[in-house]
């Protein structure tokens, strides 16, 4: 397995269970694999740019940030020019669960353009 979607798995893992709540993590990183932006689900906060693709996609109702667009929102700073994302869900006992971004996230992705690779659990 590749180390940095293990680190997404470890990050996700680092996160506390709450039953009801996806444990999601995310990195971005720069072609030689150094992290410029981390993230994770959040419930209890959104971001205009969540609201724009939630709409966007008729999902209004999942506006809160998920782990994929605080990872890019915060990796926006760096003057990086290929980003690559990597995204993992982890089950209750700490398992990797699949995590293929959802079509709100894959419409943020497609419109930052730069992120050359995802991979996902």
């Amino acid at each position: 397995m590749n180390k940095t979607l293990q680190k997404a798995i470890d990050g996700a893992r680092a996160i506390p269970y709450v039953k009801g709540q996806q444990r999601h993590f995310a990195l971005v990183t720069d072609k030689r694999g150094k992290v410029i932006g981390s993230g994770a689900n959040s419930y209890s906060r959104t971001h205009t740019i969540s609201f724009k693709h939630g709409k966007a996609q008729g999902n209004i109702e999942k506006c809160y940030i998920h782990a994929e667009q605080q990872a890019i929102i915060r990796s926006l700073k760096s003057s990086v020019k290929e980003k690559h994302l990597y995204v993992a869900r982890v089950y209750a006992n700490g398992e990797p669960a699949p995590s293929m971004p959802c079509e709100i996230c894959m419409s943020f992705i497609r419109s930052v353009g730069n992120i050359k690779s995802i991979s996902f659990t």
